[in-house]
Order: structure tokens, then sequence, then C-alpha cells
């Protein structure tokens, strides 16, 4: 009886979860999509090594913009004193009012830039979607690695797009987003420059705590693309530096979301010993999940199906609850 009663709470919390980021979702949809006077940026792309040849692509595709968006970008010898750092450095050069951050390995449209600006309206930090692409010749185990990747990196950003709209921001990409360049520097000491990663994050925290203007964009050129792990242990690698900030988080509903994401989970990898009960909660999960993120096409082109959604489904409650803590455990490098 108490498994049934677990397994019966647990599905009923996540239908109230999974309905709740529907309707975020469509919130953020509603919103005016007119367009708008776009505002002056500076294109701020961070890399380690970036090669001459991504390099030129991108000079191409900004010269394609019928918007003036001068480029920065940040050389090796930033990264000798931290990516933070080196973003602080750039940031405190640009003129401009706002500045557009991006990394130097995704791909955007050549509508891109413009796009962007004109969706910032009056927001001091804009959102942007990111995608994970799909190499459409990779085959066999590759084809459904890099798919499984796409589809659990799509739930991530749909999710967080979901949350904010209904006032909840709570993940961000520094891939993609357009900050007002002021502000950014103002909340320059809560990124925490003794963490090597999160800038993001913690700059969106610290936008939320001051009560500073936060959207998300939806529009297709406003997509920034970025490309899968090769390998299992790239991903693992990742995701545990993703994590291993998440001990000096202080942002009320990221720590919320977090604790519900991981009782849940926890809830029903304790149901294994109760096949029944697991299968039940499988299922429904995977079929919430499905009509969700079937919503997420901005975000996913390769086209959704139960039978994925239902294997990513099997190893996630153990990948959700190991991550953070070999995250938390893992030693603090970029």
């Amino acid at each position: 009886m108490f498994f049934v009663v677990v397994n019966i709470l647990i599905c009923a919390a996540y239908l109230c979860f999974t309905i709740t980021l529907h309707r975020g979702w469509s919130v953020l949809h509603s919103h005016d999509v007119c367009q708008k006077t776009p505002v002056s940026a500076t294109i701020v792309m961070v890399f380690r090594h970036l090669g001459i040849e991504r390099l030129a692509k991108w000079k191409k595709n900004m010269s394609g913009q019928s918007i003036e968006v001068p480029t920065m970008v940040g050389n090796d010898d930033l990264w000798r004193i931290g990516k933070k750092k080196a973003l602080h450095r750039v940031m405190s050069d640009v003129s401009t009012p706002f500045a557009l951050l991006t990394d130097g390995d995704t791909s955007v449209s050549l509508r891109w830039a413009e796009a962007v600006t004109s969706a910032c309206g009056g927001n001091d930090l804009l959102l942007l979607p990111v995608r994970m692409g799909v190499d459409g010749d990779a085959k066999g185990w590759q084809a459904l690695w890099q798919r499984l990747q796409a589809l659990e990196f799509a739930s991530l950003v749909g999710s967080g797009m979901a949350m904010c709209g209904i006032g909840h921001p709570i993940m961000c990409n520094g891939a993609g987003m357009l900050v007002n360049t002021k502000r950014w520097l103002e909340s320059w000491q809560d990124l925490h420059p003794e963490i090597p990663s999160g800038d993001d994050i913690f700059l969106l925290h610290s936008f939320k705590r001051r009560k500073l203007l936060i959207d998300y964009a939806t529009g297709h050129d406003t997509v920034v693309s970025t490309e899968p792990n090769r390998t299992v242990a790239d991903f693992w690698r990742q995701r545990t530096r993703w994590t291993s900030k998440a001990g000096a988080y202080s942002d009320r509903d990221t720590i919320a979301v977090g604790a519900f994401v991981a009782i849940v989970n926890l809830l029903w990898v304790i149901t294994l010993c109760r096949p029944l009960c697991f299968l039940f909660f499988w299922i429904v999960k995977s079929v919430a999940d499905y009509t969700f993120l079937r919503r997420l096409k901005i975000l996913y082109h390769d086209g959704y199906t139960l039978s994925l959604t239902l294997l990513i489904n099997l190893v996630y409650p153990l990948y959700a609850l190991i991550t953070p803590i070999a995250g938390i455990l893992k030693r603090k490098n970029w």
C-alpha cells in the first residue's frame, strides 16, 4: 500500500508540474510579436579556441545584417585570467547599451542579430532559445546518442522557457542572451568570480533579485544552435560542470524546482522494488513529457516519438540524482 500511495502522489505532482509548463509555454508565446525598433548591441563571442574558418563564417553572416552590430571576440590571452574576468574586461569596453552574448561554436540564422535586437523591447535581459543540432549523416549508435542528447537538452531549455512564461525564470544559457551592458556590469560581483563557470545562471539570479525585466525570445530567427557532445564522457563532464555550482545557488525558484525534481526521481527510484509501480509512473511520465515536448518544435526538428521519450526516461531518474551529486563533489576547474 505504501508504494501505491507514493506512486499516486508522484504521478499527481508530476502531472501538475507538466500542466504548469504547458501554461507557461502558452503564456510565453502569447506575447506581442510585433516588430520593435532594434536596440544597439555589440556581439560578445566567448570561446577558447576558435578556428579561422569558423570566425570567418561568423563575420560573413553578421555582415549580412541590415542593422550594424559590431563584433568583439575574446582571445586566448583573456582565457588565462578566467572566463568571468575575461568577460568583465570585454564588457567594460562595450560602448553600446546592450551586449549580445554567444559562444564561438554556435550557429545562427542570417537574420539572427537583427531578430534578437528587435525582440528586446524594454527588457534588461532577453534569453534566447538554444537548440542542440543533430548530424543527419550520423548512423547507428551515434545517431541515437545525438537524438537523445538533443531531446534531453530541448526538455531543459523548454522547461526554462515555460517557467519564464509564468514569471519564474530558472534556467538560461550563456550561448544566447541579450543583456543590458550597464546592468551586467552592476551584477559583476554576483557572478561568483571564484567559481569557474556559471556566469549565465548567476547573472539570471542577480537580475531576478534586483527585479529587473527578463523575458525569453520565441522567434525562429532568434534560435542559437549548438553541437552535441561526441562521447558519453564529454556529456558527463559538461553536465557535472553545470551542476558543480549548485551549492552557490540562492534563487528560491531554482532551489524549489531542483528539490522537486530530486524528490520525484528519488521516490521513483525507490519504487524499483515494486516493478508495477515503477512501470506505471514510467508510462505516465513519458506520456506527460511527450505532450509537452511536442510543443517545442522551435528547439527540436528531428521529430518527437513516444518511443524515444520512453527510452530516455528509463535512465533519467538515476541520471538526475547522480549528476548533481557528482557535480558538487567535482573538482572545480573549467
